[in-house]
């Protein structure tokens, strides 16, 4: 039996039960804890299992968690980064998809100054710049998301970047052998890593495919790395981890007419940008929406239409997608299982066999794991929303929660909560 299973095993998001019954999301004092947040990008809830993660269910095991949370909308990679990361919903973070329209372009929403929450890492150097910040973003795009924006976002203290540092991801191994380099030399109060050979794997070949399940298993593996390393450095017993996702996965159908050219929806001077599961309608001149709506209910692989903004002939976007921002468009287009939106020609995405963005892949893991002696294992009915996991990260580093740019807090219904519901006792 090792010391971490000797030790108070792990842990979900809870905290002494006296800070229960203080205010909500205010900076309350606990046991130092060093935060450590592993996303792993595609990893859908339902192939997170036991059998295909043995090592976090090995640390599950003594008393940890494994619950089942929901992503964002639309369940694409930045929005659902931007959510764990500044505990607020998309309508408020103002990342409301991979893509958007600019009025000229369509554009990554990609740029640290497109946040307007801010990110822990800012919330961090306000409240307690003191505070050491590590992160390994295995996507480019991350780190460029992430980063800083002088007067608005600050990024990690030390940030990890690949020996190719113009490719779009880098391995896994190579991510997490940075990471645990980073961790050891720097012993951070918080950290972040994010894997992305499962996302890769999904894309290139589809979900429940041997390169996927492969991936799946290395990714179990590499996080058993980490978990043995605060083990061996004596850091396990004030340490939290979590384990998550940013969304799951859908298998594409496997003819070419199955994917929706956004292109042929456009009309009457409309834009159209794909953004895999869903799309986003931008209208042009008065009356320009009507056609693609027209096109967009005859078309077989385009389950929804759902409005922004109050339309008599559209019902709205649901009130718990929380989407409501100009940049997702004025329109948003969901579509059928194994159907996926495409962009012109050279979109890489009419190669995929496997995408996300819908509602079908917002089931994703919460897995934590720790040694923090305030910690205990969550209710079994417990089911948090990705963006209560900054909150909750915040609160174990004696922080008040991220809040707006502008220096508002966040309103209930823009952002997550601290999971106190969770809290147990020393």
């Amino acid at each position: 039996m090792t010391r971490r299973h000797r030790v108070r095993g792990s842990v979900l998001l809870a905290l002494a039960v006296g800070c229960a019954h203080r205010a909500r999301g205010g900076a309350d004092a606990v046991a130092p804890a060093a935060v450590y947040l592993v996303i792993v990008d595609g990893l859908g809830a339902d192939a997170a299992t036991a059998e295909r993660m043995p090592r976090l269910a090995d640390a599950v095991r003594d008393g940890g968690s494994w619950l089942v949370a929901t992503a964002a909308m639309p369940t694409r990679t930045n929005p659902n980064h931007a959510s764990l990361l500044t505990g607020a919903q998309p309508a408020a973070h103002g990342i409301t998809g991979n893509w958007y329209w600019t009025g000229i372009a369509e554009r990554e929403l990609g740029e640290p100054a497109l946040l307007e929450v801010e990110t822990l890492f800012t919330a961090i150097e306000r409240q307690r710049p003191a505070l050491t910040t590590v992160a390994a973003f295995a996507k480019a795009k991350l780190r460029h998301l992430f980063g800083a924006a002088p007067g608005r976002q600050t990024g990690p203290d030390v940030s990890w970047r690949p020996a190719e540092d113009d490719i779009y991801a880098a391995r896994d191994e190579e991510t997490m052998a940075g990471f645990r380099s980073l961790v050891q030399a720097h012993e951070p109060a918080f950290a972040v890593v994010a894997l992305a050979d499962v996302d890769g794997a999904g894309h290139r070949d589809g979900p429940g495919t041997a390169s996927y399940w492969a991936a799946v298993g290395n990714a179990d593996r590499l996080i058993g790395t980490l978990l043995d390393d605060l083990e061996a450095a004596g850091r396990w017993n004030r340490s939290v981890v979590l384990v998550t996702a940013d969304h799951g996965f859908m298998a594409l159908r496997a003819a070419p007419g199955d994917q929706i050219a956004s292109a042929a929806l456009a009309a009457g001077g409309a834009h159209v940008v794909a953004d895999g599961g869903i799309a986003h309608v931008y209208a042009g001149a008065a009356g320009s929406l009507e056609g693609t709506i027209a096109a967009a209910r005859r078309h077989a692989g385009i389950a929804a239409v759902y409005a922004r903004l109050p339309r008599a002939d559209v019902p709205g976007v649901p009130a718990d997608w929380h989407v409501d921002h100009p940049r997702m468009g004025d329109l948003l287009l969901v579509a059928r299982p194994g159907f996926t939106f495409v962009g012109g020609p050279q979109d890489p995405t009419r190669r995929f066999r496997g995408n996300h963005g819908g509602p079908g892949e917002r089931r994703i893991p919460l897995v934590v794991v720790g040694g923090h002696p305030a910690l205990s294992r969550a209710p079994s009915g417990a089911r948090p929303s990705v963006a209560d996991i900054a909150p909750t990260i915040a609160r174990l580093l004696g922080l008040a929660p991220p809040r707006r740019l502008d220096g508002a807090p966040l309103a209930p219904a823009e952002g997550g909560h601290v999971l106190d519901e969770l809290l147990g006792g020393e």
